[in-house]
């Protein structure tokens, strides 16, 4: 029998209907407005972006910009469904440069909400004022002639009571928006952002000159310290960024951000590659961090594939996936050692000193058998380190594994030095220096254990 009964009849839904299922695809919640508005705002140009937000998004969303504003004439039209000054043709979707292009934002929030728009260009002398309820739009009135544009977005979703319903609570739908707003400053660096929640300023970002400098503000220092710089390029093709050295890699999977083209993304692919360029080095249970930039062709990427614009198509994902991964590699390449160490990879003349005294490598405290002294400070000769094996010639050192020595009766000796971090342990074996992954160590006692004790008949078994 069918799922439902329904009429036989085909009819057309009404426009209000057709533009409350759009909205359905565009705004699922206040930070979906949000983000549409500040994308409409950086596509005008704008260098000052003011947010202010009551009660998570739900009473009022005002998005405020020193763009270039918006024509009296084309005020209304603006609101109107596939209206947009983005695109002329589709031959304009093959290459797309703008932050928004579908021309379904601002019909959308305006079909769920009652919006007021104030707004005026350069030439105006008069400002530009319009008034719109459930999508209904009134006549225009004028307004003072201050540049830019400002949206007001009141009593979302008071005709859609299911999608209100299901919201979450006033702390989780501005911890949305907040994190919208990070995104977006994280993007466009050379903007000005200022988020408030009634009448509280929680984010100030003034605009700053370079990447380094935004992720400090969105960040902090804390995060910047426990991360190493990732750069590559190729053809049509580039990345840049920060990433977190594999010896302060948590559980945790935040942040994770991925900007193609100042757009914030996901993308398995590329994530894929990160995971693939950390390779042995990320520890069992732990997740990279990172905020990357990739930055494109515009006619080598597709961002038509997803109503919300989150996703992203690549025309050439091998190339994609080789350059992150490569990148990444190269990156923990040039700082792994100084990362093992407890070194810093800015100072490439920060020699490291290796005081030797003997402890137990089954001590469960961290030892301060190993420091690490600096500043114009060499190493003798029978205490230098050395990490000669690389990995596809990206610099990316690795201690030498010693495969003769497996399969020689003469055991070696072993001469412990220390324990970094509670991680490593680091001790001469034979004539070489290395550096072992202790809870790597312990799963291997434990499985030669099982396996004899299987060999021999005695390995406890489970009992059902």
């Amino acid at each position: 029998m069918p799922a439902a009964s329904c009429s036989a009849k085909i009819h057309v839904l009404p426009d209000d209907v057709v533009s409350r299922i759009a909205a359905g695809e565009v705004v699922e919640r206040p930070a979906a407005v949000v983000k549409e508005l500040l994308e409409n705002s950086l596509d005008a140009g704008g260098l000052h972006i003011s947010i202010d937000v009551k009660d998570g998004g739900l009473s009022l969303i005002r998005v405020a910009d020193d763009g270039e504003g918006i024509n009296r004439a084309d005020l209304p039209r603006a609101f109107e469904r596939h209206a947009t000054s983005k695109l002329r043709s589709d031959r304009d979707l093959a290459s797309v440069t703008t932050m928004g292009f579908r021309g379904e934002a601002l019909p959308s929030i305006a079909s769920v909400s009652h919006v007021l728009v104030t707004t005026a260009t350069r030439q105006d002398t008069v400002g530009s004022q319009l008034t719109l309820i459930a999508g209904a739009g009134s006549a225009i009135v004028d307004a003072p002639p201050v540049l830019g544009t400002r949206i007001d977005v009141s009593n979302l979703f008071f005709n859609q009571p299911v999608r209100k319903k299901f919201l979450k609570s006033t702390t989780t739908e501005f911890s949305h928006v907040s994190h919208v707003v990070q995104l977006a400053s994280l993007a466009w660096p050379s903007v000005h952002f200022r988020l408030t929640h009634n009448g509280q300023e929680i984010l100030n970002y003034p605009a700053v000159t370079t990447d380094r400098d935004r992720i400090l503000q969105v960040y902090r220092q804390a995060f910047l310290d426990r991360t190493i710089e990732v750069r590559g390029r190729t053809a049509g093709l580039s990345i840049r960024g920060v990433m977190v050295d594999p010896l302060h890699a948590r559980a945790s999977k935040a942040p994770q951000e991925l900007f193609v083209n100042r757009r914030p993304v996901r993308n398995a692919t590329v994530f894929h590659a990160v995971m693939d360029g950390y390779g042995s080095f990320l520890p069992k249970g732990h997740h990279p961090t990172f905020v990357l930039f990739l930055d494109i062709e515009p006619n080598r990427l597709d961002v038509n594939v997803h109503p919300t614009k989150k996703e992203v198509r690549f025309a050439e994902t091998d190339a994609l996936h080789q350059l992150v991964r490569q990148s990444v590699r190269h990156a923990l390449g040039g700082s792994e050692r100084a990362v093992v160490l407890g070194l810093s990879p800015q100072t490439p003349e920060f020699v490291p000193t290796v005081e030797r005294q003997p402890v137990s490598l089954g001590d469960s405290q961290p030892s301060a058998s190993l420091s690490v002294r600096g500043q114009g400070s060499r190493i003798n000769a029978s205490d230098a380190v050395s990490f000669p094996a690389t990995v596809e010639g990206s610099q990316l050192p690795l201690a030498a594994e010693a495969v003769a020595a497996y399969r020689s009766a003469e055991k070696p000796e072993i001469v412990p030095f220390g324990q970094i971090l509670r991680t490593y342990l680091v001790a001469q074996v034979g004539e070489e220096l290395q550096v072992i992954d202790q809870h790597t160590a312990h799963e291997r006692v434990l499985f030669q254990r099982l396996w004899r004790g299987g060999r021999a008949g005695t390995s406890p078994r489970s009992r059902c």
